[in-house]
């Protein structure tokens, strides 16, 4: 399998932030792309959060796909649950992803 960095895929991007059993927040991150047309998932992080904003889960995805070395221009989809703190049309995570990378789609996790 290729590094996903070093490919020229497309990749999108799962997320889920949940609260476990001692109360603690955690995020976390699904890479999906292509492996010489094979479609592959990678299991990328789980961090803990301090916060649960839209705004500090945005950024500890983005700086994480930046320390990694992702090609953010190969992002091209965010998905998450249908909470207001990952869907939020205006403050969203999506609608932040949305703001830096322009051709990013919003789609929601079907239930």
């Amino acid at each position: 399998m290729k590094m996903i960095q070093e490919s020229n895929s497309l990749i999108s991007l799962l997320i889920d932030e949940s609260t476990d059993n001692v109360n603690e927040s955690k995020l976390l991150i699904l890479v999906r792309y292509c492996d010489d047309l094979q479609p592959q998932e990678k299991f990328s992080n789980i961090s803990k959060l301090s916060l649960t904003n839209a705004d500090t889960i945005f950024n500890v995805i983005w700086n994480l796909l930046i320390e990694e070395g992702y090609l953010l221009d190969n992002l091209v989809l965010v998905m998450g649950d249908n909470a207001p703190t990952i869907q939020g049309c205006l403050n969203g995570v999506i609608a932040k992803f949305k703001d830096k990378i322009s051709h990013i789609e919003k789609k929601m996790k079907k239930k």
